[in-house]
């Protein structure tokens, strides 16, 4: 997704590479502080909106990159001496990319992370939600997987893009988290980050506990406000400014 969310907002083309070939680095937990030091590069990495999947301490001073954008305080607060910069996940561009698709409204859309796929859990979720729709991002159709989700009425994930991506539609969501609260970290930085602070994290089993008996309207969903949504949007695209 990074190449074309930076691509579409810098009008730039854009080509993935590893990370240790890359310029850059965008959307997603791929921020490693030792891969962007100077005995690794020979020119400073470009982060825009980038997170890491647990904490990763760091010195700013020993940082080879051009630091335009991170996911969320989390992340930042890692870094000793960080600069003051921008929050937000460049995910919620990607209804620029790709347009809510008309009608819908109606289904439920679940959103299983991809290790999760095939699971019980998920099967037992899905129906526990009355037939709810299994969105697999895995599916090479990735818009077609998007105009579904932007197609429902509400998002259950345990998927922080399937977060993101409902964030970015206005559409309410619920983090389903099975992994406890180490799985939080990079939860937490970007709801935190994008200033969405009222969310909830439940497992399969509570979230079936309160449905039951056709309860869906009890789930405690949220959704990022179209002012913060607004105000995250404009810090990242004037952050992309400072590529290279």
């Amino acid at each position: 997704m990074s190449p074309l969310i930076l691509g579409h907002v810098t009008g730039r083309e854009i080509e993935h590479a590893g990370l240790e070939t890359c310029d850059g680095i965008a959307i997603g937990s791929v921020f490693y502080p030792r891969k962007a030091v100077r005995k690794k590069r020979s020119n400073p990495m470009f982060i825009w909106g980038s997170g890491t999947l647990i904490p990763r301490p760091a010195r700013f001073d020993r940082l080879f990159a051009i630091l335009a954008a991170l996911r969320g305080p989390n992340t930042a607060g890692q870094i000793e001496n960080c600069p003051e910069i921008p929050f937000g996940d460049p995910g919620l561009f990607i209804p620029e990319i790709a347009p809510k698709a008309a009608g819908g409204a109606g289904h439920i859309g679940l959103i299983p992370h991809h290790s999760m796929l095939g699971s019980p859990v998920v099967r037992n979720l899905r129906d526990a939600l009355g037939g709810a729709e299994v969105l697999d991002f895995t599916n090479p159709d990735f818009k077609a997987t998007l105009a579904r989700l932007s197609q429902s009425r509400l998002i259950v994930s345990s998927s922080l893009h399937g977060l993101i991506f409902a964030d970015a539609y206005g559409i309410p969501s619920l983090f389903w988290n099975e992994a406890g609260a180490e799985n939080e970290w990079k939860f937490r930085d970007y709801f935190e980050g994008a200033g969405r602070q009222d969310y909830a994290a439940l497992t399969a089993a509570q979230i079936t506990d309160i449905v039951g008996g056709g309860r869906v309207d009890d789930l405690p969903v949220s959704l990022l406000s179209a002012a913060s949504k607004d105000r995250v949007l404009a810090d990242l695209r004037a952050a992309a400014k400072l590529m290279p």
